[in-house]
């Protein structure tokens, strides 16, 4: 166990590392962008080989998911939570017709309730909470959470600023 805690966090620096030095793209893809990128792919290749099935994988995973659920937690400030109504009528709204698509899509593509939940998830919750959903249903199913979520973050984030410039243009 210590061991997997050590290969986490040397991954973790040299993303971090790298990520620092590669190039900025536009607005969305920076050092933290990068960092996250590498990161997820090494522990997805970590995950199909040997090194994912040592025993004990499993259970240092979800620590270090809910270490990662309690940063971002820790970082969240609501003391202003109703100073902006217009942004959260906003974010209703949004969640209503994201919930209205889904529910769309599931029906024209004749999808289950567990992927419409993950990917609903994943573009909403993002990547820390995606793979819990997922481990819900089966273990062997949460690296196929993670990867929806680092999809959902990455086309979320080039659909965003695609969207403020239209609306912008407005």
């Amino acid at each position: 166990m210590i061991g997997f805690l050590a290969l986490a966090l040397i991954v973790s620096a040299g993303a971090t590392k790298i990520g620092e030095k590669l190039p900025v793209l536009g607005a969305a893809v920076n050092g933290t962008t990068w960092t996250i990128i590498i990161a997820s792919t090494v522990g997805l290749i970590l995950a199909v080989t040997k090194v994912g099935r040592i025993a004990g994988s499993m259970e240092i995973s979800k620590v270090m998911l809910y270490i990662v659920i309690g940063l971002i937690a820790s970082h969240a400030d609501f003391s202003q939570l109703f100073q902006a109504p217009v942004y959260i009528i906003s974010g209703f709204m949004i969640l209503f017709f994201h919930g209205l698509i889904m529910v769309i899509l599931a029906k024209i593509f004749k999808l289950d309730l567990f992927t419409m939940g993950v990917a609903s998830l994943a573009n909403i919750g993002g990547v820390a909470s995606a793979p819990i959903l997922a481990g819900a249903f089966n273990r062997a199913l949460i690296p196929v959470g993670i990867l929806m979520a680092v999809l959902g973050s990455l086309l979320g984030t080039y659909f965003g600023i695609l969207t403020s410039y239209i609306l912008s243009s407005f």
